[in-house]
């Protein structure tokens, strides 16, 4: 995605080809369209913050698995960010 305007409250993860050194800020230059997006209204920046990682991993995991409509999907260990997400009650936010 490269709508962004000025301004725009923004998440995702920056992510590089190597791991190493990290960073914490409140600000950052990362190209645009590479792995964030706007935020959706009413976001807090500690959801986004969570969303990034743990959104992403549950996001593609129940993508991958392609739970149908009527069938039961396992998820263990609901107690991690990728399980909290997984079994979030907010419909329409994962696959």
């Amino acid at each position: 995605m490269e709508d962004f305007a000025v301004g725009d409250p923004v998440f995702g993860v920056v992510s590089k080809p190597f791991l190493g050194t990290g960073s914490l800020a409140q600000y950052v230059t990362v190209p645009a369209g590479r792995g964030v997006t706007v935020a959706p209204d009413g976001l807090s920046a500690r959801d986004a913050g969570a969303l990034g990682v743990s959104g992403a991993a549950a996001w593609d995991t129940l993508a991958a698995l392609g739970p149908v409509e009527g069938k039961t999907v396992l998820i263990s260990g609901a107690t991690c960010g990728a399980g909290a997400f997984a079994i979030s009650p907010r419909r329409g936010v994962l696959p």
